[in-house]
């Protein structure tokens, strides 16, 4: 029970104190080049900036699932655990404003999403998905923010 209070609190944070509206399901759109499918957008063909104090808990994130990865032994459980206080450390450092902001909201609500459901994964298989798509959405961030 206790991530799942901590993930209702995080959305609650993110909603709260940045004055950020909820975006549309992002499924059903059909995406242009420079757009990811959550619709994200390039800033006119280049990555969107992200502060620095924020960019420590993502370089740590990167770290936790490589080293998950290379990992003789996979506890995923763990791996959760240890995103979801990156997670925190992000929110806590958020400074950001504007559209370099709303963009990043794109990416990182479906990224803790993704988070939440491995916390929640009853089994390795599952987890092994999951945590392909915590993979895909790490990628689909270096491809829209420096």
């Amino acid at each position: 029970m206790k991530p799942y209070f901590l993930y209702i609190l995080i959305i609650s944070i993110l909603q709260s104190g940045c004055n950020n509206p909820r975006h549309q399901d992002e499924s059903s759109r059909e995406t242009t080049p420079g757009e990811s499918s959550f619709g994200i957008e390039l800033n006119d063909g280049v990555k969107w900036k992200i502060n620095d104090e924020m960019k420590v808990p993502i370089k740590n994130m990167e770290r936790h699932l490589l080293d998950y990865n290379t990992a003789d032994v996979k506890d995923y459980k763990v791996l959760a655990e240890v995103l979801q206080g990156d997670i925190k450390s992000l929110t806590s450092s958020c400074t950001m404003t504007g559209k370099s902001h709303d963009e990043l909201h794109k990416w990182l609500l479906p990224f803790m999403e993704f988070v939440n459901q491995l916390s929640e994964a009853e089994n390795d298989m599952e987890a092994a998905g999951i945590v392909e798509n915590i993979e895909a959405s790490m990628n689909t961030y270096n491809q829209f923010f420096q």
